[in-house]
């Protein structure tokens, strides 16, 4: 997440907090980046205010980190208030606004409220077509996002198409090693074990996991959770 410079000390020691608790965050450590989050935030509280871009950054770190710990009326909750400065200081046409849409649907998804969450995505898609551009790496993950909510409500070969531009896109921008790149090559291979296709997700869960080993700890939840759908799938998939 990159922030705006800062012109303080105080606004220096935020930027700080903010980048060790969203690398605290990646780790899986998700109870200490929140602390370091909030703390951040209080401090931008005071010295920028809570009308200010970096402000709505910063609660929407918070709201991912709260996310990620199945908070989700809470995370709703800080991601609204960040969309409503977003649109209040730099527009709704902008790629940080597709950023908290994204987010929000994301939440709205792990609710339940599919038929919410899936205009929310595309709207984020739309953004970053119009912005960024499809030959970039955050169009890929609203691709993959967009995908995720089209399969939840069993339309699958619209999510395997949607799942395959991801990674086409991936591969051509940040390379088959990083971890965005395994993330959605592992959401491909889910949907290939639901099409009854378990013999060619076994190879993608296994590069999945082969790149989050070589950049994760070994306690991390992306690498357990790989390893759990590699031990179920069926024997005539091994």
């Amino acid at each position: 997440m990159i922030f705006a410079k800062a012109n303080e000390p105080q606004e220096h020691i935020a930027n700080a907090l903010n980048e060790n608790a969203v690398h605290l965050k990646a780790m899986g450590q998700y109870a200490e980046a929140e602390k370091l989050f909030r703390q951040a935030l209080d401090i931008n509280r005071a010295t920028i205010g809570e009308a200010h871009p970096n402000y709505a950054i910063g609660l929407n770190n918070l709201a991912m980190v709260v996310k990620a710990q199945v908070r989700l009326d809470e995370a709703e909750t800080l991601l609204r208030q960040a969309l409503d400065i977003t649109r209040a200081t730099i527009g709704d046409g902008h790629p940080d606004y597709a950023i908290r849409l994204n987010n929000l649907a994301g939440v709205v998804k792990a609710q339940g409220r599919l038929d919410e969450a899936e205009p929310l995505f595309r709207q984020a898609l739309d953004i970053d077509r119009a912005t960024i551009g499809e030959a970039h790496p955050d169009y890929a993950i609203r691709l993959n996002n967009l995908a995720g909510v089209i399969q939840a409500q069993g339309r699958l070969a619209e999510a395997e198409t949607l799942f395959r531009q991801a990674l086409d896109i991936d591969r051509a921008t940040i390379g088959d090693g990083h971890p965005d790149y395994a993330t959605h090559l592992h959401n491909l291979a889910v949907l290939l074990v639901k099409l009854d296709r378990p013999e060619e997700a076994r190879p993608m869960f296994v590069q999945a996991l082969a790149i989050f080993q070589a950049i994760l700890p070994a306690d991390h939840p992306n690498i357990a959770g790989v390893e759990n759908h590699i031990a179920n799938l069926p024997p005539a998939a091994n």
